[in-house]
């Protein structure tokens, strides 16, 4: 039954497909049951039982299911135009795609003046926005047509385009390679990444090359997200705000194609790099002016939305963060994200509550539990363990829970001596002390101020690490501590 949920959820997103699928294309019972599967709270033995009265097993009630699946994934062609083409580049892709299609079929069925004719135009389009993968099929099935005519002239016209294109596709896959692989690194902990910081360069190096040789926008949008991807490990955030802005200009004169590059996600970073550089309202006037830019249904407008909710976090705007929050969590495609999204939404809620617990009232979680859970976010350390350890501090000391907080002090120790053993996340370093003298100083306030002073202003002039190096911090310290100093005798 969840695969008939996950493609309804598709399919029934445009109006023109609902129409289709409820007034023409199903059977009654077949439409009977897409509507239990659309109300929800639906599995295989509810739905045999109310539609034949049979168990789950029974052949007719499986068939029902076959033929229901069958009907629903003819309609995802037409619901990838709808609801997926938002972007001119998707929907002339499926354009080019579909033109090669039809010409193939007209050229095996011996219309080859006509499929002549459509592939002509899935070439064109094709080229137009650089899907090289589908000019070369083009190519191929002209070279084809053009043998068969005994076109000696286009023929060889042809073959030399072919040529070019698959040299070009290779250079392109090079830098696929270089792309992906890149990402899978950076994917995992964030020892992992520090090992594969010294890589990005000379992969950059050949990825430049290869664009200034090739002009290839699609070798540019990997080139770009790389060398994004290596000052934001390094932590230099102000050089990707300026990353951001000459791409921009490369847009405006001309040299980079709009249509091919990945725009959305040049907003994405932007919004990310002010965060991450403190550049707080400049990050959320663009995060208000970019929202209307992403899909609500996407994944990519769930990773917008945490860094609009922790710039309002950073700002110490509680009640926009609220709001956020509330946004996300009753948007019905927040159910399909995946479990590790989910858990870090509620990890902001949690702390949402530590800050503000006037403004966000924990629902739909126990606050309780999540804070003492054993940080399990990623086994290999890669995530916000940081941020459930010290938010498991800080609860425990709002609750004068004295035995607690020692274990979780000795948490704080452990952990850092395992994970956070070089300078590069040196603010974490210098709250985990702080922290442990606020125990040592038995949560006298005069005490714990006298012995941390000196460390809170290092902790206020230190800018915070590199991916590579640290988690981001969902409230910045010099708040927590403020809260923590008010929770002190």
């Amino acid at each position: 039954m969840k695969e008939i949920s996950k493609i309804l959820f598709l399919v029934t997103r445009s109006e023109n497909n609902i129409f289709a699928l409820k007034e023409i294309y199903l059977s009654d019972l077949e439409n009977d049951l897409c509507n239990l599967v659309l109300e929800g709270n639906i599995d295989d033995t509810k739905a045999a039982t109310l539609l034949y009265n049979c168990s789950k097993a029974h052949p007719k009630f499986k068939m029902l299911k076959s033929r229901v699946k069958k009907k629903l994934y003819d309609l995802i062609q037409l619901s990838q135009l709808e609801v997926f083409g938002k972007k001119n580049l998707d929907r002339k892709e499926k354009e080019s795609l579909e033109s090669i299609y039809k010409g193939t079929i007209l050229t095996y069925s011996s219309e080859m003046l006509l499929g002549e004719k459509l592939l002509q135009k899935a070439l064109k389009i094709a080229n137009s926005y650089e899907l090289t993968a589908l000019s070369i099929l083009a190519t191929e099935k002209l070279k084809y047509i053009y043998a068969q005519f005994g076109n000696e002239k286009s023929y060889k016209e042809i073959t030399v385009e072919l040529q070019r294109l698959r040299q070009l596709k290779q250079i392109e896959d090079e830098a696929y390679d270089i792309y992906f692989s890149a990402k899978l690194e950076l994917n995992k902990s964030i020892t992992s990444r520090k090992e594969y910081l010294p890589k990005l360069s000379p992969q950059l190096n050949f990825l430049e090359s290869s664009w200034n040789n090739t002009g290839s926008n699609n070798i540019f949008n990997n080139f770009f997200k790389l060398k994004i991807w290596l000052n934001e490990l390094a932590g230099n955030y102000y050089n990707v705000i300026e990353l951001v802005k000459d791409s921009e200009d490369l847009i405006q004169a001309g040299k980079v194609n709009e249509e091919i590059f990945d725009v959305l996600y040049l907003k994405y970073i932007s919004v990310y790099a002010y965060l991450r550089a403190r550049k707080i309202s400049n990050g959320l006037r663009y995060a208000l002016e970019y929202k209307s830019s992403f899909d609500e249904n996407s994944n990519n407008y769930f990773a917008f939305m945490e860094n609009y909710f922790l710039l309002s976090m950073h700002a110490l705007d509680f009640g926009l963060a609220y709001t956020l929050l509330e946004e996300v969590e009753k948007n019905p495609a927040f159910l399909k994200i995946i479990h590790q999204s989910k858990e870090r939404w509620n990890l902001y809620r949690a702390y949402l509550h530590l800050v503000s617990p006037q403004t966000a009232k924990p629902k739909n979680f126990n606050y309780n539990d999540l804070v003492k859970a054993v940080p399990v976010y990623s086994k290999d350390k890669q995530g916000f363990n940081i941020a459930i350890l010290i938010l498991q501090f800080m609860h425990y000391l709002k609750s004068q829970d004295i035995e607690a907080i020692i274990y979780r002090i000795d948490s704080l120790r452990k952990y850092a001596g395992k994970h956070i053993v070089d300078n590069n996340n040196r603010r974490t370093q210098v709250l985990f002390e702080m922290l442990r003298l606020v125990v040592k100083g038995n949560f006298v306030k005069a005490e714990v101020l006298s012995s941390t002073s000196e460390l809170f202003s290092e902790l206020k002039v230190t800018p915070p690490p590199g991916d590579a190096f640290g988690e981001i911090e969902i409230v910045p310290y010099e708040h927590l501590w403020a809260i923590c100093l008010e929770n002190l005798i």
